[in-house]
């Protein structure tokens, strides 16, 4: 028999930011019937200087969907080191502790993907820690050393350890005695509706192209190959390549059948996606991208849209339903052979793919692991 329990997903990145992992969790463990606070990163009292604007979301609380709260907490200081954070762990503690009884949640589980909250943990001594990790935080290029520091006594406190790929699951793992492999999964449902969308419904900005549309969504940051990308786009003029997503890096020149059309809203990706005719994950190949489980993966299989990616380790274990790639050839030859046509047999299986990975698996796996640890 399943144990009552409430969920504290304490995340990383504002529920309003790029749908991605956390957000898709706690909608999933709603939908499981979880009571779920999610708390975004914290507000502080100083960035009010310079962001007057954000007075709105001092103390705010606020229910989003159904079984959903968002709190967003406030620190005094953006000061990540020393007393001053833990300071802010204090009241960040206060806070949530203060909503949870407002809530009437009698028996919080405290998830959380953020590394940087660790020194939070021994404010809810009694309840059952989770450290969801989603990616190899030393990776990070100038990742500073505090963060190593918290990630570490995070894994240390930790009742229990998910990962989302095997690099971490053997790197961190090792250090755990109750560790889960959770990859990432697909909202399947919003992404498999591009069967739906008609041509009209178009994007403004896409409405000029009348040839090939090269897509891809999701950060471009220090991993995106640049080389990889456009030099494919510069060989083939005929193509359109089009980014959407935030630009986090600085960029070569771009030439001109290369768009960037910035961040779009969740709810809109499945319009850009339904004009897109092959998908790509054009990552640089590093010790960071080793680690990393894709989410936009499983979106682009939910579409049934063919995918070119570069060899992650997480991405090749799907190679009967993806085109892995190494060099402009062969991304070439591969985006090619898609346009040249192919069986379509071949998207009902990428979906097929995309619905056993779907996040109402991912969140099953997370409450069924909680709910034996707490029947130990």
């Amino acid at each position: 028999m399943e144990k009552h329990f409430e969920i504290i997903y304490i995340s990383s990145v504002p529920w309003d930011y790029m749908w991605q992992r956390p957000q898709q969790l706690t909608v999933a463990f709603a939908e499981e019937g979880k009571k779920v606070l999610y708390v975004e990163p914290p507000v502080s009292l100083l960035s009010l200087v310079k962001h007057p604007l954000k007075v709105k979301k001092l103390f705010r609380r606020r229910k989003v969907l159904r079984n959903i709260s968002v709190f967003s907490p406030v620190v005094i200081a953006p000061v990540r080191v020393g007393l001053f954070r833990k300071i802010n762990m204090y009241f960040m503690a206060r806070q949530i502790k203060k909503v949870i009884k407002a809530y009437g949640f009698k028996n919080p589980v405290i998830i959380t993907c953020h590394a940087e909250v660790a020194e939070i943990i021994p404010y809810f001594k009694g309840h059952i820690i989770c450290y969801d990790c989603v990616d190899e935080a030393s990776a990070f290029p100038d990742i500073p050393l505090h963060v190593i520091k918290q990630e570490e006594l995070l894994l240390k406190e930790a009742h229990i350890l998910f990962v989302t790929a095997e690099k971490l699951m053997v790197g961190k793992g090792s250090r755990h005695s109750n560790v889960h492999l959770v990859p990432n999964g697909a909202d399947f449902n919003h992404f498999a509706r591009v069967a739906d969308i008609s041509p009209q419904d178009k994007p403004e900005e896409l409405k000029n192209i009348t040839g090939p549309v090269i897509g891809y969504f999701g950060a471009i940051a220090s991993w995106f190959d640049f080389d990889l990308f456009l030099g494919v786009a510069k060989r083939n003029p005929q193509w359109t390549f089009v980014l959407v997503g935030p630009l986090l890096t600085d960029t070569p020149p771009i030439p001109n059948n290369v768009k960037m059309l910035g961040p779009k809203g969740y709810r809109d990706l499945p319009k850009y996606l339904r004009f897109f005719d092959v998908c790509t994950i054009p990552f640089v190949v590093n010790r960071l991208t080793k680690s990393t489980n894709p989410v936009k993966l499983y979106e682009y299989l939910a579409a049934g849209k063919p995918v070119v990616s570069t060899p992650l380790p997480e991405v090749t274990r799907f190679n009967e339903v993806v085109s892995i790639v190494s060099s402009v050839n062969e991304f070439e030859d591969a985006v090619k052979k898609y346009l040249a046509g192919e069986d379509g047999q071949l998207s009902l299986a990428r979906q097929k793919v995309a619905r056993d990975n779907s996040w109402k698996s991912r969140s099953v796996q997370i409450l069924k692991a909680v709910s034996e640890l707490m029947s130990y």
